[in-house]
């Protein structure tokens, strides 16, 4: 999706949103012009969740158009509490999560675990937005990927201490765009 990040992971019966990619302007996201349209071609006409990893517009700026195009089960961040996205999923009296490490669910067999942020990384005030981002390991029978968003390498280390096993990935999105 260009300077930005947008992933679809389907399982038989359920579809999630990781990211909505940029806004470009005021009138223009990635939401409404990469993401929406590949649903559609995609045949997928509701979403069960979507995770926006944290602030940054080129990871959350489409939210807001794919939260008024697609229904959406529940939504998840790392976003602070004042955020117009927030504001605009309670407004429509959506379900709102916040990310945390621990959170888990299974879709048709295949697992899905939020490894971070933590409960401390939300209670660091200076915390930088990619510093809350939402990574997401998913298992199944075919394999395991692990979805870093803008994680730094703070937060990297931090993943490598607490839990080393959880990430083995058979296909790994790199952090922050490969940087």
């Amino acid at each position: 999706v260009g300077q930005g990040l947008a992933v679809v992971v389907e399982t038989h019966r359920h579809a999630l949103v990781y990211d909505t990619g940029p806004r470009y302007t005021d009138d223009a996201d990635a939401g409404g012009r990469i993401v929406a349209p590949f649903l559609r071609a995609s045949g997928v006409r509701h979403l069960s969740g979507m995770i926006v990893t944290h602030q940054d517009s080129d990871h959350s700026g489409g939210a807001l158009t794919l939260l008024q195009t697609v229904p959406v089960d529940w939504f998840a961040s790392s976003l602070p509490a004042e955020h117009a996205i927030l504001a605009r999923r309670a407004a429509d009296g959506g379900a709102v999560l916040r990310c945390e490490a621990g959170q888990r669910w299974t879709w048709d067999d295949v697992r899905f675990t939020v490894l971070q942020p933590t409960a401390v990384h939300y209670a660091v005030p200076q915390a930088k937005p990619n510093d809350l981002s939402c990574v997401v390991r998913i298992e199944s029978t075919y394999g395991t990927a692990l979805l870093t968003g803008d994680v730094e390498a703070r937060g990297e280390l931090e993943l490598v201490r607490r839990d080393p096993l959880a990430l083995k990935a058979d296909v790994l999105l790199v952090p922050h765009h490969g940087s």
